[in-house]
């Protein structure tokens, strides 16, 4: 069997602890990171049409800024891990919440990969 983590639960958890804007790559590095180091079967759900949902559903907390997702303007009040925990992946098995959680928050600290590319001059 394979636990499906949607595309709500990665947004809330990585604005838990970034303000900076997400990117479709570094929303790819954090579904390749999780899925590698889950050992259960995993799969994070960060399709376009998975995304778009997620933000219309939760106008309060995600908005488009062109084609990056930000969090939303005085939507800190909403961003607290308990009221995310309740709400958000609350169907996923315990251990694979906490694994996930963990390489998101992991993520959402770490510099992208392509924001550390330089280019020449």
């Amino acid at each position: 069997m394979c636990d499906q983590i949607n595309a709500e639960f990665v947004l809330a958890n990585y604005f838990l602890h970034s303000s900076q804007l997400l990117t479709f790559g570094k929303l790819r590095e954090i579904r390749v990171a999780i899925e590698s180091e889950i050992k259960k079967l995993v799969y994070v759900d960060i399709s376009t049409p998975s995304l778009a949902s997620a933000v219309e559903m939760f106008p309060k907390m995600f908005r488009w800024m062109g084609d990056k997702i930000a969090k939303s303007d005085n939507s800190d009040s909403l961003f607290d891990k308990k009221q995310i925990n309740s709400r958000f992946g609350y169907e996923l098995d315990d251990s694979v919440r906490q694994q996930a959680y963990e390489v998101i928050v992991r993520m959402s600290t770490a510099q992208s990969e392509e924001s550390r590319i330089i280019y020449p001059i």
